[in-house]
């Protein structure tokens, strides 16, 4: 099995290699303003189906190269057409997943096509057959959307009363969805006492900072000391309940498919 997957972690830590590391600066600011006129984005492609065949040590067949040369400069053309009409952060990061999925997609149907059989194939594909990955699966999308919906309904009463300007928009959202998933992967690889470290380290930098930032508010606008102590009192309580309830969520649902995972539950 080993043999199977050397060739398609061989192309991987080509391309890796090629986007990030032996890809100066200059060469992608030329490419941003010249686009396919760019010398840098052929001899990018080149060097990525060159690069694979050093480390594939040419074990496979010289149209697998060819293809890596012409998928990447296209791959890459696209992304360039696409960051330059859409330039806003949330597209170019978008752009920048899809490139990576795009060239990602292309050396495993690469390694499909020159290095498995069918019987590898289906043995691959079995998996999905699995209840415990669909269980895993579910677990991880709910803590995800359903989770992260039903918490901001609970806790859009308290938002209100906090100043608007305090906090980076969306932040408090993608804080929860990383600690959800950091939370879940710890019950599922029974590690709870991770979870102990998290709450330590995101009390003690959320409150702190968050309290600094009310008090320097309270103070530009007007010197009121007991103001400043409600805020201060009322963004403790807020950030408490939206941890508990984010922590809670994520434990329960990691111990209820732990639950189904190992105790055959009986809906199995």
């Amino acid at each position: 099995m080993s043999n199977i997957l050397l060739p398609i972690l061989q192309l991987l830590l080509a391309h890796i290699l090629v986007d990030f590391v032996l890809q100066p600066t200059s060469w992608i600011k030329d490419k941003k303003e010249k686009l396919w006129l760019s010398p840098y984005l052929y001899i990018h492609s080149i060097l990525a189906g060159v690069l694979s065949l050093l480390l594939t040590t040419n074990s496979l067949p010289y149209w697998v190269y060819i293809v890596i040369i012409i998928s990447h400069g296209m791959i890459d053309i696209a992304k360039l057409y696409l960051n330059k009409k859409y330039s806003n952060h949330r597209q170019q990061l978008l752009w920048f997943v899809l490139d990576q999925a795009a060239h990602i997609l292309v050396l495993l149907v690469l390694w499909c096509l020159s290095c498995l059989s069918y019987d590898w194939l289906i043995h691959i594909i079995s998996p999905l057959h699995n209840t415990k990955l669909y269980i895993i699966v579910l677990a991880y999308l709910i803590i995800l959307f359903p989770a992260g919906v039903f918490i901001e309904l609970v806790m859009c009463r308290w938002h209100i009363q906090l100043p608007q300007n305090i906090t980076l928009p969306g932040a408090g959202k993608w804080i929860g969805i990383t600690e959800r998933l950091l939370v879940l992967t710890f019950v599922l690889s029974n590690h709870f006492e991770a979870i102990g470290l998290l709450i330590a380290a995101k009390s003690i930098l959320r409150v702190s900072t968050k309290t600094k930032l009310i008090g320097s508010l309270i103070l530009k606008s007007n010197d009121r000391p007991n103001e400043e102590q409600e805020l201060q009192q009322t963004q403790s309580e807020y950030i408490l309940i939206g941890t508990l309830l984010s922590f809670a969520i994520a434990v329960l649902t990691g111990i209820a498919a732990n639950y189904i995972i190992h105790y055959k539950a009986v809906i199995l």
